[in-house]
């Protein structure tokens, strides 16, 4: 009976997710907001018709109707927009999510679970998964992402963190505001413990945040006339990169435009090293 109930509705378009999401466009972004219930990618699709201009996506949904989802995707990867999720987007929403060029988020919520349908049975519920299962696949998500995405009840929804969206693809881009927020409290944190020790000649002074730009400044309690300038700043930057690459998000930040500045003087306070980090190998 509730299965029939909701596809009554549906049949009547009288979705019982309510109205159509909300949906406002100020010059280059659209914003999306609301369940992804019938009709919402029709109105979608007008709103871009009527603003050629639109390049970026807002999006903030808990989820909706899987098949508007995808003719949502279809909309956004012709016109070839960058999605941001402003609120959370859970469920159907990541359908849309991953047709965006580049994917970023403002610190909200994004969740995964297995697809759901009012008195679906066994049979439908497998032919529903296999079908989502379909969908995350050609999105380029990873087999072993997309298990446990479906593992992952209604009841129980799955929120990976920053590491696990990047490393599956769903996100692909680090807004600047992010990278700004990041650095200045990165900075505030680290000149709160300053100085410290980092081996048995150097030390952390300072770290500076400067819109995209992190820069760490350290003392060397050596002459720099004691030593090969040349060799020892081809050393010191190898062995820097490799340790600042490890982190799990430094690469994504790179990717999105961030800087890593290091800075070192001798015990004259002579600066006699100065590189800058802006990608991974």
């Amino acid at each position: 009976m509730p299965g029939l109930i909701e596809s009554a509705s549906i049949a009547t378009n009288n979705d019982t997710l309510g109205d159509p999401a909300h949906i406002a466009v100020e010059q280059e972004t659209i914003t999306l907001s609301g369940p992804i219930s019938l009709g919402t990618a029709g109105k979608f699709e007008e709103a871009l018709a009527s603003n050629p201009k639109v390049k970026i996506l807002k999006l903030s949904s808990t989820g909706g109707r899987i098949v508007e989802a995808q003719i949502l995707a279809d909309l956004i990867r012709r016109r070839e927009l960058d999605v941001e999720t402003v609120g959370e987007c859970s469920s159907a929403c990541t359908v849309a999510l991953l047709a965006g060029s580049k994917r970023s988020r403002s610190r909200k919520w994004i969740g995964f679970h297995q697809p759901s349908f009012p008195g679906a049975g066994p049979r439908e519920m497998a032919q529903m998964k296999n079908e989502l299962r379909k969908i995350y696949l050609q999105a380029g998500l990873p087999n072993s992402f997309v298990d446990k995405a479906l593992t992952s009840s209604p009841q129980a929804m799955w929120y990976p963190n920053d590491k696990e969206l990047f490393e599956a693809g769903v996100l692909n881009h680090v807004l600047p505001r992010r990278i700004i927020n990041d650095f200045r409290a990165t900075a505030y944190r680290e000149n709160q413990e300053a100085p410290v020790a980092v081996d048995e000649l150097t030390q952390l002074i300072s770290v500076e945040a400067s819109n995209d730009t992190l820069t760490r400044r350290y003392r060397v309690s050596a002459s720099r006339r004691n030593f090969n300038v040349a060799k020892a700043r081809t050393s010191i930057r190898a062995s820097v990169a490799k340790s600042l690459c490890s982190e799990a998000m430094v690469p994504h930040f790179m990717d999105s435009g961030a800087k890593y500045r290091f800075v070192y003087r001798d015990n004259a306070n002579v600066e006699f090293i100065d590189f800058t980090i802006t990608q991974c190998e």
